[in-house]
């Protein structure tokens, strides 16, 4: 016992219990703590992640198939480049600096489907020593943004 009025209890815990306790205590308590401070019996989903095939026109399962998920990006942004920007006929590289690994994309002439802005793309890809090539049409969508269509 302490001094006057004062009552002191001690527990005698080996020192593994008394670290678990506090790591179950912090890790039960991390859970509750969001943007907006504590929040107990409210959840809510958390923000989606953008990863990089949300953000703009997809690669097509075909090329995607090609590619390491390394280079994936260098080959979406010279897609749209090619499609933005490319004159028909001609290749827009890519290079996967990490890797090595690099490819092109050959946009064909613009093209109206049902009043769609539409262009033909070809990826030329690296694989095991040949290069294979994989067409796509992609057209406008309302907004003027490219997507794949399926190549009849």
């Amino acid at each position: 016992m302490g001094g006057k009025g004062t009552l002191t209890m001690s527990f005698s815990l080996p020192r593994v219990s008394r670290l678990a306790l506090l790591l179950a205590a912090s890790l039960t308590l991390s859970g509750c703590i969001g943007p907006e401070g504590f929040s107990f019996g409210r959840s809510s989903p958390p923000e989606p992640v953008q990863q990089p095939e949300d953000l703009g026109l997809r690669l097509s399962p075909e090329v995607r198939n090609l590619l390491a998920a390394d280079d994936a990006p260098f080959a979406r942004k010279a897609q749209a480049d090619a499609l933005d920007n490319g004159r028909t006929g001609t290749a827009v590289a890519w290079r996967n600096p990490r890797t090595g690994t690099a490819g092109e994309v050959v946009p064909g002439p613009d093209y109206s489907v049902n009043g769609r802005g539409c262009r033909d793309i070809t990826h030329i890809v690296p694989k095991n020593g040949a290069r294979s090539s994989v067409r796509n049409v992609a057209c406008r969508d309302e907004q003027g943004s490219w997507i794949l269509v399926e190549a009849n």
